[in-house]
């Protein structure tokens, strides 16, 4: 038998736990570019995959490497999911 709030559908109903994101790295790409690039693509990835949660980034820097005269560059991000 159904309780009250059932027969509605005004039970209160728990909200999932957001998913933890690892943080990411992107290759080592040569300059021009920024953690836009990069970070933006993984997180529309992350919003497809989590779509009852909002998928927040904030860019954790870049690596720099410098190689006789050619610098390449890595960048970093850091993903938060919180509840719609």
């Amino acid at each position: 038998m159904k309780s009250g709030c059932e027969t509605v559908g005004a039970c209160a109903v728990a909200k999932p736990s957001p998913p933890t994101i690892p943080n990411y790295a992107s290759p080592w790409v040569d300059g021009g570019h920024s953690a836009t690039d990069y970070c933006e693509p993984q997180a529309a990835h992350y919003r497809v995959l989590y779509p009852q949660f909002n998928i927040a980034w904030r860019a954790l820097g870049e690596g720099r490497n410098k190689d006789w005269g050619h610098a390449t560059y890595q960048y970093n991000c850091a993903f938060e999911a919180t509840a719609k």
